[in-house]
């Protein structure tokens, strides 16, 4: 089922891209949430991340990962960008049960049947916000910004 009219807000949010086969991802994210912690920041939110390649790639991603943090203020580097407010509206959501990639190409493709047919125009990349239940079941929401 696709929702409508959905959002992403989050406060205090450090982002970082990274060029990356799908395969290495999991090493994007070890290395991102290392960078973080070791910095002296203090988790307030769950990681995210865009693929801001095409969603058919699989090798040379470009990949954003974002996560929101206790403090008001970064020193990272300058790989690192540091935004006090990161807000997304106009967003369609499906989500994706497992973690396998045939559930995620599933929901994909009806997101993308969904813009179609409504006849609906881009303006996001892909956001994808993974959880995991007490039970150790995986979920993952996919969000698309369009516009009317």
């Amino acid at each position: 089922m696709i929702g409508y009219n959905q959002e992403i807000h989050e406060k205090n949010v450090i982002s970082c891209l990274y060029q990356v086969d799908l395969d290495n991802l999991n090493e994007a994210i070890v290395d991102f949430i290392e960078e973080i912690t070791n910095s002296g920041h203090t988790f307030a939110g769950q990681l995210f991340y865009s693929i801001n390649s095409d969603l058919r790639q699989k090798t040379n991603m470009i990949v954003e990962l974002f996560i929101s943090v206790e403090e008001d203020t970064s020193f990272l580097d300058d790989r690192f960008t540091f935004r006090t407010y990161f807000q997304l509206t106009d967003l369609l959501c499906i989500r994706a049960k497992g973690d396998s990639e045939y559930e995620f190409s599933k929901a994909i493709e009806e997101l993308i049947s969904e813009i179609i047919e409504q006849d609906l125009t881009i303006k996001t990349p892909t956001f994808y916000k993974v959880y995991v239940t007490e039970d150790d079941l995986t979920f993952t929401d996919i969000y698309i910004g369009v516009r009317g």
